[in-house]
């Protein structure tokens, strides 16, 4: 069994958080024995600014094995990074997997912020430590009994027709770091999706029934991640 990566990386020199993520993902790249591929965009679109940025020569010269696929795209707020993951990393991947292998995908979760927030910061901390930096404990057990496998999994109550404004499946994991099954690209359902900005955030909830997926922490309850003090009373603090 292997374990593959789809990575996204917003870059933008004015955030401190792509260098965060991309000092997460070095600390922990020894997880991924598998395929990477990464999808890489500048978050104005300023070729010239991308050419020069720090953080993209560090991807390059530390993250890129023989077994990584590189590619960069416009940044779109209309679809944001759902182009990249279905034209791109899904196929691909789909490509070169088995089914019992496993993938991960993650992204520079913040990039638009210029400011780090205690919110943004707890977020970002708690989708890496149960995600990854937990992985050998808690999810790499699991994986043979789940589909999708994350944390911050929010399970939909349908109001009619409808669950809510952007996610429109039984659940998602809020901040759309998550681990799938290979074994999704067996049902032709991996394929149908949108170019909404929060398909991706949706994709889990379309491949599989929430009983096929395992959360490591929940919260459980009318989320508002981006409030600090939603956090600060849940006692989680920011340490990246």
């Amino acid at each position: 069994m292997k374990c593959h990566l789809i990575f996204h990386f917003c870059l933008n020199d004015e955030s401190v958080w792509p260098e965060k993520h991309i000092k997460k993902l070095h600390e922990n790249i020894s997880i991924f024995n598998g395929n990477k591929f990464y999808s890489i965009c500048e978050i104005n679109n300023d070729i010239k600014s991308l050419e020069k940025n720090k953080n993209l020569k560090f991807i390059l010269n530390n993250l890129v094995d023989d077994n990584t696929t590189v590619r960069y795209f416009l940044n779109d707020v209309n679809t944001k990074e759902s182009i990249p993951f279905f034209d791109f990393s899904l196929p691909s991947l789909s490509h070169i997997c088995s089914s019992d292998d496993y993938a991960f995908y993650g992204h520079t979760k913040g990039a638009g912020y210029t400011k780090s927030t205690n919110a943004i910061n707890a977020w970002n901390t708690t989708l890496w430590k149960y995600n990854i930096e937990n992985f050998k404990k808690s999810i790499q057990p699991n994986f043979k009994s789940y589909k999708t496998l994350g944390c911050l999994r929010k399970i939909e109550e349908k109001v009619g027709n409808k669950i809510n404004d952007n996610v429109l499946e039984s659940f998602h994991f809020s901040g759309t770091f998550f681990w799938f099954s290979c074994s999704v690209f067996n049902n032709i359902f991996w394929k149908e999706h949108s170019r909404q900005p929060h398909a991706i955030e949706r994709w889990p909830g379309k491949i599989c029934h929430y009983l096929e997926s395992y959360s490591e922490f929940d919260l459980g309850e009318s989320l508002n991640y981006y409030n600090d003090k939603f956090w600060e009373q849940h006692n989680i603090k920011g340490e990246m």
